[in-house]
Formats: C-alpha cells, structure tokens, sequence
C-alpha cells in the first residue's frame, strides 16, 4: 500500500512538474503601444495607461503579424525573478503596452533594459535573469522597432476632404489630399504626433461627445519653410496652451525627422 501511495505521488509530482509553461502563463493578447513616455514615476506611468489621450500616448498596436511573442512573453513570466514594485521614478522606458490572459484579465506592463520588466496594473516588478529569454527579448524589441510600420504622412482622399472640411474657414485654396502632414501636441506643442492619433481622436469624439477633441491650429508652409521642414506641406498643433510661431514648428518638425 506504501509503495503503490510513493508511485502515485511520484506520477502526480512528474505531471506537475513537467506541464508546459505555455500552459501555466497562457499570453493571449500582447498590445504594444506606438508610442510612450520615457519615464515618469510609478504612479504618473500608471495615469498614463488610464488616461493615454491626456499624454499624448499613441496606443496604436505594433505587435501584428507573426512572431507576436506571445508564449515567450509568458516563459519570461514564469522563469523570472518576481518582487513588488515600490513607488518609485522610472527611466529608460523601451516598451509599453498590455498583455491579457484568462480571456478577460488585463495588465499593463512596461519594460526597462538592461532587464527589468514592471507589471503597472499588480505592481510587480520582474528581473530577467536567463540569458536565452534576455537575448529572445532583445530580438523582439529590436523586430519591433526595425518592423513598425512607419506612418504614411501622405493624407488619402478621405483624409484629405474630412480636414479641408474642418479648416474650411482657415485654409483658404490649400488641399489636404495627397499633402505631406506634420502633427505636433502637448501643452506647449513641442511633442511630435501621427495622424492615426489625431484621426483616433476625432473618431472617438464622433462617437462620444464627451471625448476630449481638439482640431488645432493648422500652419500652410511656403516653399522654403517646406524644405526646411523636412519635406511637410503643412503642419496641424493639437492641444497647445499657446499660439506657436509658425517658425517653431518648422524647426521642431526638422528636429523630430
């Protein structure tokens, strides 16, 4: 009877031991964000995944297509050093974004080279320690950065005639289609932005009417101005406390190319 209750114990012990990682921290869903802050503390960072439109955060998914990292995100989980997170200033942020599991449950999370990746939403923070998982990583962030889809300023028809409609009274005979845009927001408009997030903006607003929206101010470049810029028709200043002069925003657009 001893023996037979040790060689179940042993079964059992082997089953546990041997279940697929991939099974224990199942990564359904990994978003990484197009763009973040750099830094900021614990609790600024975690306003900031609340409130992504009050930062400026485009949460544009960049992790499409093959190769989402989603088995390994979990591996890197379950073999990694865990502690809680103390309030704290953090820098060097490289990615931002959120993960899901058990179909409903929603994390955010950012990572901080060389090795520390910090679950915001529980307030944990991972060490990294296996060299494999730390080079597969590095290889991720890398595809990331070199694989983003980079954003097509040239604006489509519908673009074109949805922005000629809002700038009817201020653009006089410029035409948005086909234009090369620039988009700068952030309170002294100094933070360099996309169209897919001022278009963002505008949809959400479209369909609640309490989504902060803002059209801007829209700056036509003149020849010269346009070559110095970097190759912009024109730009459009978002949220900005304050009237920039024109020849600000072509030189931070010539800074941020």
């Amino acid at each position: 009877m001893i023996v037979m209750r040790i060689k179940t114990l042993f079964i059992l012990l082997c089953m546990v031991m041997f279940i697929p990682i991939k099974a224990q921290n199942l990564i359904e869903k990994l978003v990484i964000y197009k763009s973040f802050w750099r830094g900021g503390t614990t609790t600024t960072i975690s306003n900031m995944f609340k409130e992504p439109e009050r930062y400026s955060i485009d949460t544009t998914n960049i992790n499409t297509g093959k190769g989402r990292f989603l088995n390994e995100f979990g591996v890197i989980l379950a073999k990694s050093k865990r502690k809680k997170h103390c309030q704290q200033k953090i820098t060097g942020i490289e990615v931002a974004g959120e993960f899901w599991s058990n179909q409903s449950d929603r994390y955010f999370f950012i990572i901080c080279p060389p090795n520390i990746l910090i679950n915001i939403t529980n307030k944990e923070e991972y060490r990294i320690i296996d060299k494999f998982l730390l080079k597969e990583l590095y290889k991720w962030m890398s595809h990331l950065k070199n694989g983003q889809t980079k954003d097509n300023l040239l604006l489509n028809e519908t673009e074109g005639v949805f922005l000629n409609k809002i700038f009817e009274t201020t653009r006089k005979d410029f035409d948005f289609t086909n234009k090369k845009i620039g988009f700068l927001t952030g309170s002294s408009g100094t933070k360099k932005s996309s169209k897919n997030h001022y278009f963002e903006m505008h949809e959400k607003h479209s369909k609640d009417a309490n989504s902060p929206c803002d059209n801007g101010i829209l700056y036509i470049f003149t020849v010269e101005q346009k070559s110095e810029s970097g190759g912009y028709d024109a730009a459009i200043v978002y949220w900005s406390k304050f009237l920039v002069p024109i020849e600000k925003v072509v030189s931070r657009l010539k800074e941020q190319r």
